[in-house]
């Protein structure tokens, strides 16, 4: 109860501490909200100083405007006094024909003078053709502009309407994040003031918890009593089993004549069986061996080996039914304890299973296990070698192959020779004596035996059980040429 009591008072200072925790944040919390509003009126201030900049730029542009029009004027006042005396001109034109008529007879002395005046009349109206046409230029222009001038008001009034929309919004912004600050701080007192009171209630139970362990102290010591009573009953319960224990010894000493006795007649006929045994040939031993591979005794506990399943669910939900009928989940190590093996596709470990002569089953024996209660008959279900499969054969690898094999994985090459060191088949360093040779796709196949590639090998493991009838090497070997060309021969 003491060690109770403590236990509650380090819950409750645990969760004072948390409560401080909590406060701190809340703070912290605060002191960033403080932020973000001065990061608010700073953009504020800023889009106020854009929008004052805007009204001097509008304003220094109506300006320009204005001067342009005065120069206007101006140009339209010089053309209206040059059409006022080219009229001059035209009156004292007419005057001069008046004259030329009086003195048609005085023509022939004064034609040279009238050539100049007709020169001097046709360079005024050439002049005049020049203002006329650089009077349109200044027309042309002052519309030119007149049209550029609207087009870049009306740009600068949409930007202005636009930063009016973004400061309302930005407005509307800062309106809904003072609402929500005073929300939050509203909620953090009140946050506060519930932590004040947890505090009370926890200093109350701290008090109470305090008197409990005075109580408690005194149950103790009315223990401390009756533990010492218990002690001394059990010394002498203690003296009865020792002189107990010393009767036993003695019976242990007669029946260990008798175990001596029994052990002699063991090894006697342990000796017998011995000669027996060597009076067999080794031959049949061998042949015996092969033809039944140690199978897992009846009764003893299946061990599953599952590979090419992904982690998740559906291996949790496989280990649960394994372990509720009685067996043992593996995922991921082969080791020789393994009895069973159930794999998701075509993997190193099912073939190394099927090799060393273990069962290999389909997934659908575990779900009909599961619906039985228990674990169902393994040939219904599944498939075994009776035998080592490449028991008397040897293998050589071409370096053509260990380059191709080294190209696709560095460990390739060691997983062949575990296949058939598994198998029971040997690995030669040459091709002399070798019935079965590892061939690169594209060599020249020119040995006297079978050649196999790395994935004819694979099926040829992988079609191992399926039909007993066939040997292994036969089936899924490539044909030699050489060979063929022989028996053709014979």
């Amino acid at each position: 109860a003491k060690k109770l009591l403590e236990s509650k008072i380090e819950d409750l200072q645990q969760l004072v501490s948390r409560q401080q925790e909590n406060l701190s944040h809340a703070s912290t919390e605060q002191g960033s909200l403080r932020k973000r509003l001065e990061q608010h009126l700073q953009a504020k201030r800023l889009l106020e100083e854009s929008a004052r900049n805007h009204k001097l730029e509008q304003e220094t542009a109506l300006a320009e405007t204005q001067a342009l029009k005065r120069q206007l004027q101006q140009s339209v006042e010089n053309c209206k006094n040059l059409e006022e005396c080219v009229c001059k001109y035209q009156g004292e034109l007419e005057a001069h024909k008046g004259d030329m008529l009086q003195v048609n007879r005085e023509l022939d002395a004064v034609r040279q003078m009238h050539s100049m005046q007709t020169e001097d009349l046709a360079t005024l109206k050439v002049e005049l053709e020049k203002s006329r046409s650089e009077h349109e230029k200044c027309g042309r222009d002052f519309q030119a502009y007149r049209t550029k001038s609207d087009l870049e008001m009306s740009k600068k009034l949409s930007k202005i309407s636009a930063l009016e929309t973004e400061k309302k919004a930005l407005d509307e912004e800062l309106e809904g994040f003072q609402k929500r600050s005073h929300l939050e701080m509203s909620n953090c007192r009140s946050k506060i003031s519930e932590l004040d009171r947890e505090n009370k209630k926890m200093a109350m139970e701290l008090e109470t918890s305090i008197s409990r362990i005075s109580e408690l102290e005194c149950e103790k010591k009315m223990h401390c009593d009756e533990f010492e009573g218990f002690k001394a009953k059990t010394k002498k319960e203690i003296s009865n089993h020792i002189s107990r224990i010393s009767e036993l010894e003695r019976e242990k000493k007669k029946f260990s004549s008798t175990v001596a006795a029994l052990q002699e007649e063991n090894k006697k006929i342990l000796k017998q069986l011995e000669e027996k045994r060597n009076a067999l040939p080794r031959s049949m031993e061998s042949k015996a061996a092969s033809m039944f591979p140690p199978s897992p005794r009846r009764g003893a506990r299946k061990v599953i080996l599952f590979t090419g399943f992904k982690e998740g669910e559906e291996l949790a939900d496989i280990k649960n039914t394994v372990e509720s009928l009685g067996g043992e989940f593996r995922h991921g190590t082969f080791s020789n304890d393994v009895t069973h093996c159930i794999a998701k596709g075509r993997t190193a470990k099912m073939l190394k299973a099927l090799l060393a002569g273990l069962w290999v089953m389909r997934e659908e024996w575990i779900e009909k296990s599961k619906s039985e209660g228990k674990f169902l008959s393994e040939a219904q279900h599944g498939r075994r070698v009776g035998r080592r499969p490449f028991e008397g054969m040897r293998f050589y690898l071409t370096p053509a192959f260990g380059k191709e094999a080294h190209g696709r994985n560095p460990q390739l090459v060691k997983l062949c020779k575990s296949f058939v060191k598994i198998g029971g088949g040997r690995t030669n360093d040459s091709a002399l004596g070798a019935t079965h040779v590892f061939v690169a796709k594209g060599e020249e196949s020119g040995f006297d035996c079978n050649t196999l590639d790395w994935e004819s090998f694979l099926e040829m493991i992988e079609n191992l059980g399926t039909d007993n009838k066939k040997r292994n090497g036969e089936t899924c070997s490539t044909p030699n040429p050489k060979r063929a060309r022989q028996d053709r021969a014979v």
